[in-house]
């Protein structure tokens, strides 16, 4: 992210925002924002808000991603169900990237992304990058 698309810091109530947006149709919500919508304050929301859409989608560094590069998409999507899915982003979760819990013996949860698995076996990677192997019984 650039120093430009940082400067004007705007206040964002992302309640209100949510509610705004939630009251209209996506297929609306995608008309405005062809017609009318603003890449760079898309990016600095995507970067800046609360919802911290960049953690998942373009975290820094060489931290695990937990949702997919937004800009190497494999299937196209018309304008509704991209405002679908920032309306709702858990709506429809990639395999890839769905979060799985595992109970261990012990009675501990632990959750993180599936990365493969092969019956019986789970490898799982957690927020610390850190592949964990599970044997499933």
């Amino acid at each position: 992210m650039s120093k430009e698309d940082l400067k004007e810091p705007e206040v964002i109530n992302n309640l209100a925002l949510e509610q705004e947006l939630l009251e209209q149709q996506p297929s609306e919500l995608a008309q405005i924002a062809i017609a009318n919508g603003n890449a760079r304050r898309g990016k600095r929301l995507f970067y800046t808000s609360a919802a911290a859409c960049f953690a998942c989608h373009d975290p820094p560094g060489n931290a695990l991603k937990f949702g997919p590069d937004l800009t190497k998409l494999s299937k196209p999507m018309k304008p509704e169900d991209w405002v679908n899915a920032v309306l709702y982003p858990s709506k429809q979760i990639d395999k890839e990237f769905a979060q799985v819990s595992v109970l261990t013996d012990e009675g501990k949860v632990i959750s993180g992304i599936r990365r493969r698995s092969h019956t019986p076996n789970v490898y799982v990677t957690f927020s610390t990058y850190c592949p964990v192997h599970f044997l499933l019984w």
